[in-house]
């Protein structure tokens, strides 16, 4: 009998790992059960369920399997990574620092490295959520969210050249994302690269679906190229900003200076709303 049950017990975790990697993860918890039932416990089952509960919003469920999981074992950093995505998952910021006791228990286990330092992040303790991933990128090097958390914490600390060089590295890996395009375009921008800021503003804008955000892109192309005397190409973009708040119901920006064939510069003036018109000045 005691054979017949761990022959059952293998059929089922089979089950659930087929049914996970389909998706389907309502079998694939009731397969992880079957598994507990037939016994005896076993910590990479607590575990690999308690992921589905967190992967499904089970919040409950998850926290009870990662602490039957850490009754095993309390030392077992999947366990404590585990439950700390269960704490960041419904906003328990102090409690998600368990992804601490992971690295305590194994420093070299990449994941509760990345989700630190999202969790730092959140809380505003950039320095220490950069050092979380810094040491993420030590142990893997292709993670992409990790290099451009980390380009942004520099952005936002006015450190824009290693912010350049955290967004490249972001964009290498291959990542086709409009948000990087434009985040790397705006540090080079800061960073008074003009010269780089266009075409990745220009490939950003190229991959944006949203027309709120691709309207804000093109006012940003043009003030990148006002800024380099660039006036017919600004106002070209200027006026692609401009199509798209009309079809937006916003207000496009007014007054853009244009350097004329003689080489002076005239003001053109488009009306957008007759109805809430507001002048934007640029400086």
């Amino acid at each position: 009998k005691s054979g017949n049950k761990s022959h059952q017990a293998m059929c089922q975790k089979a089950i659930a790992l087929v049914k996970t990697d389909s998706g389907n993860h309502e079998e694939a918890i009731q397969a992880y059960n079957q598994v507990i039932e037939l016994g005896p416990e076993n910590i990479t089952i607590w575990n690999n369920v308690g992921a589905l509960y967190q992967k499904s919003g089970r919040f409950e469920d998850a926290q009870t399997a990662f602490n039957n999981a850490l009754k095993k074992d309390p030392n077992d950093p999947v366990s404590w990574h585990g439950l700390g995505n269960v704490y960041a998952s419904t906003g328990r910021l102090e409690e998600a620092i368990s992804y601490r006791k992971a690295i305590q228990f194994n420093a070299g286990y990449m994941p509760p490295w990345v989700k630190l330092g999202d969790v730092l992040l959140r809380q505003n303790r950039n320095e220490d959520a950069l050092y979380a991933y810094m040491r993420t990128v030590e142990m893997d090097n292709k993670n992409v969210h990790a290099w451009s958390e980390i380009g942004s914490i520099y952005f936002k600390a006015g450190s824009y050249e290693q912010a350049v060089d955290a967004y490249k590295k972001a964009l290498i890996l291959g990542v086709d994302s409009a948000a990087l395009y434009a985040n790397l375009a705006d540090a080079y921008t800061h960073a008074g690269n003009y010269a780089e800021a266009i075409p990745h503003y220009e490939k950003a804008i190229e991959r944006e679906d949203d027309n709120e955000e691709k309207a804000a892109l093109w006012n940003k192309l043009g003030d990148v190229h006002r800024r380099i005397n660039e006036y017919e190409n600004a106002v070209g973009a200027y006026e692609m900003a401009d199509k798209i708040s009309i079809s937006l119901g916003e207000i496009a920006i007014e007054n853009v200076p244009v350097k004329t064939e003689k080489g002076k510069v005239a003001s053109m003036n488009k009306k957008v709303d007759v109805e809430n018109v507001a002048e934007a000045e640029l400086k």
